[in-house]
């Protein structure tokens, strides 16, 4: 996986942790399931490049964006999509 689909993966699942705190523990849990495969100095040297921090920042920012009701949606489909 790129740094820049990593970054807004990971962005998208800690925005989604903070709309809907009861879910937080499956966010995270979709988190490790992103990273399965790396080691830990391979996601962190992945967190610290340009490329997954501003994909990060982006999608943040698009998602604050969005009406509330949307990011409900797309959150609750995260949860939904068991692939």
């Amino acid at each position: 996986m790129s740094n820049d689909l990593f970054g807004k993966s990971e962005g998208t699942l800690d925005f989604c942790a903070q709309v809907k705190p009861a879910s937080a523990a499956k966010y995270q849990e979709r988190k490790k399931s992103l990273a399965k495969n790396a080691t830990e100095k391979e996601l962190a040297d992945a967190r610290e490049s340009k490329e997954y921090q501003d994909a990060y920042s982006w999608i943040t920012n698009e998602m604050r964006k969005m009406p509330k009701d949307q990011v409900s949606e797309a959150c609750n489909a995260i949860l939904q999509d068991n692939k």
